[in-house]
């Protein structure tokens, strides 16, 4: 084991756990996914999709998500560690494998350390090591501060501060209330409840901007979630994480904080669907309670809202931007709006 923490330290995983280590060997040889490999997953989704955030200026979520693909999928991180020669260390470790399982293997060790990093939720620090397998990332990202400064040097260049103010959108201290967060930049939030199509005019970060944001985060902190409260044994974070980040649990959680009541220049037919949606939600939340079953009651309704679902991605963005990029801030506010729902209705009893 010291062989190989000798040889991580050019990878900045020196300090390697030797439990961790054991983990990545064993799940390679078995090729199977571990804990750590998938908090290293969601980690460097992250981070690319904060690099990008703050780096893009006025460029729509579509070209970020496309971006984030291209550095996120195996086989261009595969081949993007092997620039840096980290498949040579992978390689010493598993020798013999073929060129797919080696590729595969890449993915794998390179996933664990970094994960190895974010168990701690040092985030910013798994930075590091991603830059020194993966190669650097555009941006300096491995403290806040520095990521406070490139932002606003991107904000300004977006003339941002000269957005107009929407009229529109109801009394926001009540969605601040129900989040129990308080914006220092009230246009943040204004943002977050737009529709794209108002975004031209605004000339702000755009719903769809945060909403990219926001999806990178929940997934931080649901399989943060998952990691603390499923037995230590268990091989189900990956299914959990999946049931617990898509469209109905986000939408139900939007829906708790009467979200709907505050969007702007939602078309008639999206204002439609979400309205039936959210009168579905809380009268099977209500049958639930009467009839004492603990169980996803979102799976009862058949109507699905995206725009609901993203709105919610949207405000967690929000609220980390405002916070600075403040991670465990904006932590708490998933605990007061998602948490509650994933530990009442998605808990194993």
């Amino acid at each position: 084991m010291l062989d190989i923490k000798i040889s991580l330290g050019r990878f900045h995983s020196a300090d390697i756990t030797d439990k961790v280590l054991k983990e990545m060997i064993n799940s390679v040889k078995k090729s199977q996914t571990s804990r750590t490999q998938t908090i290293g997953r969601v980690t460097h989704k992250f981070l690319v999709a904060l690099d990008l955030f703050i780096d893009s200026g006025d460029h729509h979520e579509g070209y970020m998500t496309k971006s984030s693909g291209v550095k996120c999928n195996r086989k261009d991180m595969s081949t993007d560690a092997c620039r840096r020669n980290f498949d040579g260390f992978v390689r010493n470790l598993f020798p013999g494998l073929t060129c797919e399982k080696m590729k595969k293997a890449i993915v794998q060790v390179s996933r664990t350390l970094i994960g190895a990093k974010a168990v701690s939720r040092e985030y910013f620090k798994a930075a590091k090591v991603t830059g020194s397998i993966l190669g650097p990332f555009r941006n300096d990202i491995e403290s806040r501060g520095s990521i406070v400064s490139r932002f606003q040097v991107t904000r300004h260049n977006a003339n941002r501060l000269k957005a107009t103010r929407v009229s529109d959108l109801g009394d926001l201290r009540l969605v601040e209330a129900a989040l129990g967060y308080c914006f220092k930049d009230i246009r943040l939030l204004e943002d977050a409840l737009s529709h794209i199509s108002k975004w031209a005019s605004l000339q702000g970060l755009s719903c769809q901007r945060l909403e990219y944001l926001g999806d990178a985060l929940l997934d931080i902190y649901v399989t943060e979630y998952w990691m603390d409260v499923l037995p230590a044994h268990s091989s189900r974070l990956g299914y959990f994480h999946m049931v617990s980040v898509n469209r109905s649990v986000l939408s139900a959680a939007a829906a708790n904080l009467c979200l709907e009541c505050h969007l702007h220049h939602v078309d008639p037919s999206g204002a439609s669907e979400v309205t039936r949606m959210v009168e579905d939600l809380v009268t099977a939340k209500w049958e639930d309670k009467l009839s004492h079953v603990k169980s996803p009651y979102w799976d009862r309704v058949h109507i699905t809202s995206k725009v609901l679902c993203d709105v919610f991605e949207s405000v967690i963005g929000a609220v980390f931007v405002d916070t600075d990029f403040d991670l465990d801030e904006t932590r708490k506010v998933f605990a007061r709006t998602l948490r509650p729902i994933l530990s009442e209705c998605l808990l194993p009893k």
